[in-house]
């Protein structure tokens, strides 16, 4: 044996601190290392099965152990788009890549949600990175496609999709991506061919019949169209799509009530459809309905705005993700069109912003009324009494809804304060909205005769307030039912 191997090894008494620090770092490194990659573990678990807040507190936790941990970070990006919060999302996935920039899945994700959400900018930033790190995925490259299609760059969409082709041929999606392209571009006939090449991979590709019928409606072929749009419904009767094509060409056709059922299905199938609502008011204008062709204009011009809207208040989000004013606007336009689920869902991102946000409760509080959820109305209410405590419509309102509720006690003590804070303005200041606060509480109460008489003395101080009238006649139809 070498007499170096065998000799004992010795260590300077000068080297010695030096030598322990170093161990102490590596041991505090292996020990933050070691609950963070069991977190981690447990997060990836807990997703996998659903259990988004198991997995959320576990991710943070990986997070609180090791803050460059790019998998933690996506692991709470991924609970957030499972969730429903894109804002959120989207600033895990971008924190992620501040730890892993050269990750191209992340680039992937995040560049897919802020597509969606309009951020076209970032979104192409991010996937053509993403291209170019993974240059071999036809996936990226058809979400790199994709994005640059939303914003009209058809060139460079084209050839993003060929490229998605010539790595994976057989993918249909791809095909039809480049023929939606194409169309978008005004080149019909390359259209044509690409929707035939999906089809000739899978015959029951309904998105490539509705794309190749728009195209030959698009050449002046209506009968051959609607061949292909028919197809493309009978394979998938809810794609609203094939439906508004369908319309498209029948209106071509002069065939006026036809196509009015057909953009009638296509708006059951997406209440946003204004163009939709639009030809079918043109059409109603061709048949000479007058009075309905004036409604369905006026119902277009309603969702154009709420469009509108909607891309304001995603706007703002996108901008600004962590304020909750974008969420506000975001569940009143849902709300203001009924769709109560997504309006609640928007409202509760608010309140995870800001959970003491007036105007998220207010919202909230009004769609809880509005569908007739008590209990849910009057949790809100309570909130939004100590948020707003000198307002008394909304002390008003929670005393309704607590005796509602079958709460008689603390109604009345809700309702019993509200009235002594509204009479002394009443009488002390005299004003008409004095006046008519005081009979609401007084309505609220069941005094019917007395909030009649109260309103009746706000009417006389401000008679040309609209609001009033309606009020009194709800007081008198109430005393007249009590009597």
């Amino acid at each position: 044996m070498h007499a170096l191997a065998a000799a004992p090894m010795k260590i300077s008494t000068r080297a010695t601190p030096v030598a322990f620090l170093l161990l102490c770092l590596m041991a505090v490194r292996v020990g933050a290392q070691g609950p963070a990659t069991d977190a981690l573990a447990d997060g990836w678990r807990a997703l996998q099965a659903g259990q988004l807040l198991n997995a959320r507190q576990s991710f943070m936790r990986a997070v609180a152990a090791s803050p460059e941990e790019a998998r933690a970070h996506e692991g709470l990006a991924r609970v957030a788009e499972r969730d429903g919060d894109a804002a959120e999302a989207i600033g895990h996935y971008e924190t992620a890549l501040v730890h892993a920039p050269d990750t191209a899945r992340l680039h992937v994700a995040v560049g897919i949600l802020l597509s969606d959400a309009r951020e076209h900018g970032r979104a192409v930033e991010h996937l053509r990175r993403a291209a170019d790190l993974d240059a071999e995925n036809a996936a990226t490259w058809r979400a790199y496609a994709q994005a640059l299609w939303r914003i009209e760059w058809y060139p460079r969409a084209a050839a993003a999709y060929e490229r998605a082709i010539a790595l994976e041929p057989a993918e249909v999606w791809a095909h039809i991506g480049l023929g939606d392209t194409h169309l978008r571009a005004g080149r019909l006939d390359d259209a044509v061919a690409a929707y035939d090449r999906a089809l000739e991979r899978d015959a029951g590709a309904y998105a490539a019949h509705c794309g190749r019928g728009a195209a030959l409606s698009k050449r002046g072929e209506f009968d051959d169209a609607l061949t292909s749009l028919r197809q493309a419904v009978t394979l998938r009767d809810d794609y609203g799509p094939a439906y508004y094509e369908m319309g498209v060409a029948l209106q071509h056709q002069k065939n006026y009530e036809d196509a009015i059922r057909a953009f009638g299905r296509a708006t059951q199938l997406n209440g946003w459809d204004a163009p939709s609502v639009m030809n079918i008011a043109r059409c109603y204008a061709r048949l000479g309905k007058r009075g309905l062709a004036r409604k369905a204009h006026e119902h277009a011009a309603k969702l154009q705005e709420a469009q509108s809207d909607l891309a304001t208040a995603t706007a703002y989000i996108g901008r600004y993700p962590t304020e909750p004013d974008g969420y506000v606007g975001l569940g009143a336009v849902y709300a203001r069109m009924g769709q109560r689920a997504e309006a609640i869902a928007a409202y509760e991102q608010a309140l995870e912003r800001k959970p003491r946000d007036v105007a998220a409760h207010v919202g909230l509080g009004d769609l809880y009324l509005n569908a007739g959820m008590i209990a849910e109305a009057a949790d809100i209410h309570r909130v939004l009494v100590t948020l707003r405590p000198g307002d008394i419509e909304t002390r008003a309102m929670f005393g309704m809804l607590l005796r509602e509720l079958g709460e008689d006690e603390e109604s009345h003590a809700v309702l019993a304060e509200a009235h002594g804070i509204v009479s002394a303005r009443a009488t002390q200041s005299g004003g008409a909205n004095d006046w008519n606060l005081f009979a609401y509480v007084l309505y609220a109460q069941g005094d019917y005769a007395a909030a009649e008489t109260a309103m009746q003395a706000a009417i006389r101080l401000n008679p040309i307030e609209p609001s009033y009238a309606g009020r009194l006649s709800q007081i008198r139809a109430a005393l007249a039912a009590s009597r």
